[in-house]
């Protein structure tokens, strides 16, 4: 799968800002391919959600996902449970704002 290039840029920034993947003692970010690949797979994204790729959770069964379209910059929230577009929420306009606003998940 390909990984839009906003998620590069943003694992950058991220790698070089924080020394784990759970954030903020919540927030868990997807920092590679085979980490977004399995998530993918184990939640029937391919099914479900297919233009999109999960990126970060909540440890508690919501997840944040973009679009694979580049053109598309937003972060949408959704569960694990309820992979439908028609359910998503904005959660920011893209990843770099979303980190700067510390992952909020609400």
């Amino acid at each position: 799968m390909k990984l839009p290039n906003q998620w590069h840029s943003f694992i950058k920034i991220f790698q070089k800002k924080f020394d784990s993947e759970i954030v903020y003692d919540i927030v868990h970010i997807f920092q590679d391919q085979e980490t977004i690949n399995e998530r993918f797979t184990t939640h029937e994204f391919e099914i479900y959600l297919p233009d999109y790729i999960p990126v970060a959770d909540d440890s508690g069964g919501q997840v944040a996902v973009i679009s694979k379209n580049d053109k598309d910059t937003k972060v949408y929230l959704t569960s694990y449970g309820t992979l439908q577009e028609k359910e998503f929420r904005i959660l920011d306009r893209d990843l770099l704002h979303w980190m700067q606003q510390k992952f909020p998940f609400d």
